[in-house]
């Protein structure tokens, strides 16, 4: 998914909103986005594992032949979170 930067603002704001109890719920989101955005690029790296790629051929016949196209577009996408979270100094953006 591709939200614009203002629709991210949004959504963070209201979950602040709903879980307002929680004092701490703002510093330690900040404290774990660098994570979950590596947690992120390691799950689009999945297409490198043997295991998970067996699993996508099987269900879409074909799909082998474009192997190496397909783990250079997720490498990419790999690399774009990454840079994300280094050019923002590991900060959230959208908080």
């Amino acid at each position: 998914m591709d939200l614009k930067s203002t629709h991210k603002r949004k959504w963070l704001s209201g979950l602040f909103d709903i879980f307002d109890q929680d004092p701490d719920l703002q510093q330690r989101f900040r404290a774990a986005w660098p994570l979950y955005g590596l947690r992120w690029a390691l799950i689009v790296l999945n297409e490198f594992r043997q295991d998970g790629w067996q699993k996508r051929v099987h269900a879409k016949e074909g799909l082998q032949q474009d192997r190496k196209k397909i783990q250079e577009r997720q490498l990419r996408k790999a690399e774009k979170i990454c840079n994300h979270i280094r050019d923002n100094k590991i900060e959230c953006p959208y908080v």
